[in-house]
């Protein structure tokens, strides 16, 4: 009998459907009830299958993490890079998704080229130069802290990703163990915002580092609330206003 040879599209399409199936029991069962077994089903595929693409359920588990916040680092910030990035994001695998590994990830070079094309404008005055940094810097991190928010509250994926980040992965993980692209890519977020903070120049109220501390903090809670106590979280309609308010907060009233 004759049989279809796979290709590598089909075992990328498996793996990334292990991965999603794999997210859900991890966030709803735990990381001791979850099972390789219930992932299989969910994810409609055998248990042979997932050892094929993954050694065990603690590499499942770092292949979760390492993917998805690789998916949400570039849902987050390529749609606001430099104009080539965005273009490859949105190419990824023509349906809105970057395959893994295709992530058109900026590295503070692209954000800088936001700017690049005002190079030959006419010098602003003080006042205008110290509004137009105000904005252009503060507007970029107020769209991403709304971003953020808005995707906690709509997007059933991302919370599942903050539950097995905040609640599961701490009990299957040592210490250091397999945190490293979590850690990378909220590396990426700090370039990111310094960036734009530094955009901001005078208009800041505080330090740069204590600026970004503090955008990041509130990152970092409302990543928890989201795990502990999802109904808490802010209706859509509602997280660009909170994102402006801690915008707001950290700029100078002159």
């Amino acid at each position: 009998m004759y049989r279809m040879k796979r290709t590598a599209a089909d075992a990328a399409l498996t793996r990334q459907t292990i991965i999603r199936a794999a997210l859900r029991r991890f966030a709803c069962d735990g990381w001791e009830n979850c099972s390789l077994g219930d992932v299989a089903r969910d994810a409609e595929v055998t248990r042979g299958a997932i050892y094929h693409h993954f050694a065990g359920k603690l590499d499942l588990l770092l292949a979760v993490l390492a993917d998805r916040w690789e998916f949400y680092t570039c849902e987050f910030f390529a749609p606001r890079d430099a104009e080539g990035d965005a273009k490859a994001y949105a190419e990824g695998n023509g349906e809105g998704e970057p395959e893994a590994g295709t992530c058109a990830q900026h590295n503070g070079e692209a954000v800088d080229g936001d700017s690049a094309g005002d190079a030959s404008a006419p010098e602003a005055g003080g006042a205008e130069r110290y509004a137009v940094a105000k904005s252009s810097g503060a507007d970029r991190v107020t769209d991403f802290l709304a971003t953020y928010l808005e995707h906690l509250v709509t997007d059933t994926g991302f919370r599942e990703l903050a539950v097995v980040s905040t609640l599961v992965a701490p009990r299957a993980l040592q210490a250091d163990q397999g945190m490293d692209e979590k850690r990378s890519g909220i590396a990426l977020w700090g370039e990111y915002i310094d960036t734009a903070l530094r955009d901001c120049g005078d208009a800041l109220r505080l330090p740069l580092e204590a600026s970004r501390f503090t955008i990041m903090s509130f990152i970092h809670g409302v990543t928890v609330s989201a795990a502990l106590q999802p109904k808490d979280l802010a209706e859509p309609q509602g997280t660009r206003g909170i994102a402006e308010a801690i915008v707001h907060g950290l700029m100078s009233a002159d």
